[in-house]
C-alpha cells in the first residue's frame, strides 16, 4: 500500500511539473527557464526521479549511472562522480523548456502551419 501511495505521489509530481512549471517556464525569459530546468534536475538527482523510474515503479537510473561514470573514469573521486551525475539529470531537464516553447509559437505566429488548435 506505501509503493502504490508513493507512486501515485511521485505521478502527481510529475504531472503537475507537465501541466504547470514547464508552460510557466516556456512563457519566462530563456535564462528564467534554464535556472528552473538545473533546480529540477538537482531536485531530480537527489531523489533519483527519472522517466524510466517513474515508468517502471523502480529507481535505479541514478545508481546505474554512477557506475557507468565510475567504469568511464575509475580514478575520478566521490565528488567528481557525484557532480557528473548531477549534471546528467540537469541536462536531462534543459531540453523542456525549449521544447514547452514550441507550444507558444504558434500563439505569437498566428499564420504559423503548426497552429495547435484544440
Amino acid at each position: 500500500m506505501k509503493a502504490a501511495l508513493y507512486w501515485a505521489w511521485e505521478a502527481l509530481v510529475s504531472e503537475s511539473a507537465y501541466r504547470i512549471l514547464l508552460p510557466l517556464a516556456a512563457r519566462l525569459p530563456f535564462s528564467w527557464g534554464a535556472k528552473i530546468a538545473a533546480l529540477r534536475g538537482a531536485c531530480d538527482a537527489r531523489h533519483d526521479r527519472d522517466w524510466r523510474s517513474l515508468s517502471l515503479h523502480h529507481h535505479y537510473v541514478k545508481e546505474t549511472t554512477r557506475g557507468a561514470l565510475a567504469q568511464i573514469s575509475p580514478h575520478a573521486s566521490a565528488q567528481v562522480l557525484q557532480q557528473a551525475l548531477r549534471e546528467r539529470f540537469v541536462n536531462q531537464r534543459r531540453k523542456f523548456p525549449r521544447s514547452g516553447f514550441l507550444n507558444i509559437v504558434p500563439f505569437l505566429m498566428p499564420s504559423s502551419p503548426w497552429r495547435y488548435s484544440p
